[in-house]
C-alpha cells in the first residue's frame, strides 16, 4: 500500500512495517529554502513523521497524534485515533473510520474508541468555536449536550454575521437549543422578523 498526503509528492520511498509509503518532502519555493508560517511547521511536521515512521510504526502514529492535537485542523486527529487502534489490532487502515472490517468480537471495542475519538475531536472543535464541526462529532455519538452548553454561552454580536447564522441554524433547525435560538433570533432580527 503507497501513501501519498499530497498531490505531486516525491517518492521518499520509507519503509514502515512491510508498507513502503510515500511522504512529502519539505517545501520550497522557487531557490529559496526559507518557509514561512504554517507551510514550515508543515514541512518541520512531515520532516518529523518521516523519521518516526523509519524509526517505529507506533511511535510514528503517536507522534501525528501529537502534532494533530496541537495543530489546528482537528478533523484529522479523529482519524488518526481510531487509525492507531486498527494499526494496533493489526486491522486494515485503508478505512479508520469504517466498522466493517472490524470482527465482531471486538466491535464494542472499536466503538468505545470511536466515541472517544469523536469527543476529543468535537471538544478541540468547540474550543475553537467552531459549532457545527463539533456538532458534527458529538450527533454522530449522539452526545449534544457540550453544543448544547456552548450555544447557551453564545453572545451574539451587534449585527448579524456567517457565526450567527451558524448558530442559529444549530439552535433551531438543528434543534439543539431551540429556546436560545429564539431568544438570540429576537435579539438580532426583532419580533416581526422572528
Amino acid at each position: 500500500m503507497r501513501v501519498d498526503p499530497r498531490e505531486g509528492a516525491a517518492d521518499a520511498g520509507v519503509e514502515v512495517g512491510g508498507v513502503t509509503s510515500k511522504l512529502p518532502p519539505p517545501r520550497t519555493f522557487g531557490n529559496s529554502s526559507l518557509i514561512r508560517g504554517k507551510k514550515q511547521v508543515e514541512s518541520i511536521m512531515w520532516e518529523k513523521l518521516e523519521q518516526a515512521c523509519a524509526a517505529d510504526s507506533s511511535a510514528s502514529l503517536d507522534f501525528l497524534i501529537d502534532e494533530l492535537r496541537a495543530g489546528d485542523d482537528p478533523h484529522y486527529l479523529f482519524d488518526a485515533l481510531l487509525l492507531k487502534w486498527k494499526f494496533e489490532n493489526q486491522l486494515p487502515l485503508l478505512q479508520p473510520t469504517s466498522m466493517s472490517d472490524v470482527p465482531p468480537d471486538r466491535k464494542g471495542e472499536f466503538e468505545q474508541v470511536y466515541i472517544d475519538a469523536a469527543r476529543q475531536t468535537g471538544q478541540k472543535l468547540l474550543d475553537a468555536s467552531r459549532l457545527a464541526d463539533a456538532w458534527m462529532y458529538f450527533r454522530a455519538i449522539n452526545e449534544p449536550d457540550p453544543v448544547t452548553a456552548a450555544i447557551d454561552q453564545y453572545e451574539p454580536p451587534a449585527e448579524m454575521n456567517d457565526e450567527l447564522e451558524e448558530v442559529l441554524q444549530l439552535a433551531l433547525y438543528q434543534r439543539i437549543h431551540p429556546a436560545k435560538g429564539v431568544s438570540l433570533m429576537l435579539k438580532t432580527h426583532g419580533m416581526c422578523n422572528t
